[in-house]
């Protein structure tokens, strides 16, 4: 293996310990100090956990549950609350998700497109600022790591991927991992009901 293709690998570990390692800022504190314009809401009113796919080159699966949690974090801040219009609009959407597992990209501008500006700005402002964070500690954790460390995350990597392949082949087998394997569709399919619940009850 290249060491490139090592080094990319590495990447795709770290980012998916960072997400999952990443802890909800407590969402009293966020209400109790958030002040001045809603638009351009500080740091700590921020979400600190978007749960996302493993793998983090699903693009869509990931713009999914960050659409569908930074609704549920957006509607507990002062002015932002979706209204029981948006959400007589959205529900449909959501429960289509719900129910395919994946939302297109006309249907997620479709929620947008429900928003005011300042429900916008909020989660634009949200997103760019996950982004940053996962970004630095990314770099971080991989300037920390030894070269031992890292063959030893990427062929663990590599192990669980081809285990679960030989599984989905219908080959039975297990196989002891240093990466922790996650289920990423329960974890989509929990925000989903979540921001049903969210919506049904504003109706």
């Amino acid at each position: 293996m290249s060491i490139r293709t090592r080094n990319i690998l590495l990447c795709v570990i770290l980012t998916t310990f960072l997400l999952v390692g990443c802890t909800k800022q407590d969402i009293g504190q966020t209400e109790s100090s958030a002040t001045g314009n809603p638009t351009m809401p500080a740091s700590t009113q921020v979400s600190q956990e978007l749960p996302m796919a493993e793998d983090v080159q699903n693009a869509t699966e990931q713009r999914l549950v960050m659409l569908f949690q930074g609704l549920i974090v957006m509607d507990r801040q002062p002015l932002l609350a979706l209204t029981a219009e948006q959400s007589r609009s959205i529900l449909p959407i959501v429960r289509k998700s719900e129910e395919e597992g994946s939302i297109d990209e006309s249907e997620r501008k479709a929620v947008i497109q429900l928003l005011t500006n300042e429900q916008k700005a909020y989660l634009d402002e949200q997103s760019k600022q996950l982004k940053q964070r996962i970004a630095e500690r990314v770099k971080t954790h991989r300037e920390a790591l030894t070269a031992a460390e890292r063959e030893r995350f990427v062929n663990a990597f590599e192990k669980r991927r081809k285990s679960e392949q030989r599984v989905e082949a219908g080959v039975t087998e297990q196989v002891n991992n240093v990466v922790p394997s996650l289920d990423t569709r329960g974890m989509g399919t929990s925000v989903e009901k979540q921001l049903i619940e969210m919506l049904i009850s504003k109706l």
